[in-house]
């Protein structure tokens, strides 16, 4: 595997890739490498993985099915999926790699709010409070495989340690809500 992103453009990942071009987190990726690297070279880069040839998969469970039936060798994909399989069945042909930095590598924080137009802020303040509960958050690492936010709640012993994932630390999370559209742009332009 290459220690990027970029490295996946390459004569040597012809055929072998697959990704989900209309799912939210390649969109963020995508969103991720224009802030960082520019459009010209975003556009470069999903343009010759489309010339080498990819998997189409609508979504990124799909990947994870088709790479332990042996008809894909990498996905571009959320860690979380392939956890899920491997927690019902620790043999299957499968495993995350992690890439060493780079918008590859991005932990994807998700959030949560309170709209000021909200008709009932009681009720969305309390499933905020639901959320941040130590029941939740075990839930969350332990069922679906995602990082838990509240301290003192131990990550599942399949999650990595979330430190040693080089994720880009100087992402401007509000820029990369602004190239969203662009990134559909150049993804659509790149004629996936």
């Amino acid at each position: 595997m290459p220690s990027d992103i970029y490295g996946l453009a390459d004569e040597k990942f012809r055929n072998r890739l697959g990704l989900a071009p209309t799912n939210g987190s390649f969109i963020a990726m995508v969103a991720c490498m224009i802030e960082s690297d520019g459009e010209e070279k975003v556009l470069d880069w999903l343009t010759t993985i489309n010339g080498l040839g990819y998997g189409e998969y609508p979504k990124n469970s799909p990947q994870v099915a088709a790479a332990a039936a042996g008809e894909l060798d990498i996905g571009m994909i959320n860690h979380y999926y392939t956890l899920r399989v491997l927690a019902e069945d620790a043999g299957a042909p499968i495993k995350n790699v992690y890439l060493d930095g780079g918008c590859g590598a991005m932990v994807m924080p998700a959030g949560v709010g309170i709209l000021s137009s909200s008709q009932n802020k009681p009720a969305a303040m309390a499933f905020i409070e639901f959320l941040h509960s130590k029941s939740a958050q075990e839930t969350f690492t332990n069922t679906v495989y995602e990082f838990p936010l509240v301290a003192g709640i131990e990550p599942n012993e399949l999650l990595p340690d979330i430190n040693s994932l080089n994720s880009p630390s100087n992402l401007n999370w509000s820029a990369l809500a602004l190239w969203q559209e662009k990134a559909v742009e150049l993804i659509a332009q790149a004629g996936y």
